[in-house]
């Protein structure tokens, strides 16, 4: 091939940038995430949360990577997902894909607008208009709030699971995908999840705080494969 790919180790602080491309290629929004990590190989995110302490600062540089990327992928009406690197203070792109971010993104940005994200996505596709539905953030109406992915213990099946019969009203979802009987996995990646939990609250630290009381409450039970019966 006449041609080369060059690849180059990063090591710096991952994040997140969720937005949304109009038809002339004009963001509608750029949202930085922050990464609150799983420790695999490479690490990933388990959750994200809104506002990112380093999003201000970097706000520009963001912008400008956005719209490279955009350029050069030919991103029109659609969301996109980045996932990037902070490296001496310069940004650099990991991935960038034509969709909504996973998860619990798309949660999130609708609870930091105070939108529904889908409608968004569905008027974007069909060509409309979009940035009226962002403007929360011009405004100083948004809401901060994190996600994160519950996980199984280790590998088998599920005996038990137990939620808090009572949850702070600052918690805005608890969801399982899984029942007593369903073989579950050690989190190796984000589709290991058995269930996700979505807090908002005045900052992320309360949000991480407020995670982490209801994870303390969650009595998860998984027994080895083989005693199944």
């Amino acid at each position: 091939k006449p041609y080369l790919i060059a690849e180059r180790f990063l090591q710096g602080v991952m994040f997140g940038v969720e937005g949304m491309i109009g038809p002339d290629q004009t963001p509608a929004f750029v949202l930085p995430l922050g990464n609150d990590l799983h420790d695999g190989n490479p690490p990933f995110p388990q959750g994200h949360y809104v506002p990112w302490e380093r999003a201000g600062q970097l706000s520009g540089k963001i912008r400008q990577m956005v719209q490279q990327v955009a350029g050069a992928l030919d991103f029109r009406s659609c969301a996109f997902d980045m996932d990037c690197m902070l490296v001496d203070g310069e940004c650099y792109v990991i991935e960038a894909t034509p969709r909504c971010g996973a998860t619990g993104i798309a949660d999130t940005v609708s609870l930091y607008y105070g939108i529904d994200y889908f409608e968004a996505i569905v008027r974007c596709a069909l060509g409309e208009e979009v940035g009226w539905m962002f403007r929360a953030q011009e405004e100083g109406r948004t809401v901060a709030n994190a996600s994160w992915l519950l996980s199984a213990p280790t590998d088998g099946i599920l005996s038990s699971l137990q939620a808090p019969a009572r949850l702070p009203e600052n918690v805005t979802d608890l969801a399982f995908n899984v029942r007593p009987g369903d073989h579950v996995r050690k989190m190796r990646n984000g589709r290991d999840r058995i269930g996700q939990i979505i807090v908002k609250g005045e900052g992320p630290e309360e949000c991480h705080r407020i995670i982490g009381d209801v994870l303390d409450q969650i009595r998860i039970e998984v027994r080895p494969e083989q005693e199944q019966e």
